[in-house]
């Protein structure tokens, strides 16, 4: 009869910067307000309601499933659609909902197994921050990970803010089980997940081994557009003005709309030698 939806949370399944590479269990996860928009956001709570209310009639009676329902679902051109239904956090994805959630988990877990839920929900609270997790993988993960090799941390790194996965201690020794091995989370008041990737590669580069890790979780590839500038516009703006670009033109121009450059002549004002005024405007790139 109640249920109450966690942040959503983004993961970045391929193995290798720019989304390439074999998918794996997980490199990388983020919570901002910006990947998914208030209608597709509802439209996964939606899916995620419909679901329980069917387990709910299936079962039927007070028998209605009481746990933890992960959703899992992908953007296509066709919309949002269902990849996987777990009964259970997602991995890494509740690393992120939980270093945010402000509420004692205990006592949620408590109205959960008693069905009453629905007393708590409006105490139920996040804090209003971004999260990053980077995860740190064995050198070949995931097709040919490697094993039983040790990684150490540089003293400048407090570990005791890492989250341990496929790694076990011998002898103070850290020792590569050859899955996920570290997760680093980071979370910001900012919602610019650039400062969050900065923090995270920041603590990564402290450990040592024969690891790997994405520099591009939560950070778009940096293209003219996402800069702000659309190039097919631009070439349509130049394309509708050429003519009175032209009409401004003497015998002294010697460049054509469209360069990096304006280039006049000045042999007719100064006699000796080949002189030429540049005039530019830098935008984007240049």
């Amino acid at each position: 009869e109640n249920l109450l939806h966690c942040p959503a949370v983004q993961d970045y399944k391929r193995a290798f910067y720019g989304d390439t590479g074999p998918n794996t269990g997980g490199m990388g996860s983020i919570t901002n307000l910006d990947f998914l928009d208030d209608r597709e956001d509802q439209e996964a709570c939606t899916v995620n309601e419909t679901v329980v209310r069917a387990l709910k009639k299936e079962w039927g009676g007070d028998r209605g499933y009481k746990g933890i329902i992960y959703g899992s679902f992908i953007m296509t051109n066709r919309g949002l659609r269902v990849i996987e239904f777990n009964a259970r956090f997602g991995d890494p994805e509740c690393i992120n909902v939980l270093s945010i959630l402000s509420t004692d988990i205990n006592e949620i877990f408590s109205a959960i197994n008693t069905q009453t839920l629905g007393l708590i929900k409006n105490k139920i609270e996040y804090r209003k921050e971004s999260t990053l997790l980077l995860y740190v993988v064995p050198s070949g993960y995931p097709e040919n990970p490697e094993k039983g090799c040790e990684i150490s941390f540089n003293e400048r790194l407090n570990i005791n803010n890492l989250i341990f996965a496929s790694v076990f201690q011998e002898n103070k020794r850290y020792i590569l089980k050859g899955s996920r091995a570290i997760g680093i989370i980071v979370n910001h008041k900012s919602n610019n997940l650039k400062i969050l990737n900065d923090i995270a590669l920041e603590k990564a580069i402290f450990i040592n081994g024969p690891v790997r890790y994405r520099c591009d979780i939560g950070v778009f590839e940096i293209t003219y557009q996402n800069c702000g500038v659309n190039i097919n516009e631009v070439t349509k703006t130049l394309e509708s003005v050429k003519g009175k670009i032209k009409s401004t033109h003497n015998d002294n121009v010697i460049s054509n709309y469209g360069g990096f450059g304006g280039l006049v002549t000045l042999n007719n004002i100064i006699a000796n030698g080949d002189n030429t005024l540049v005039t530019t405007i830098d935008g984007v790139g240049t």
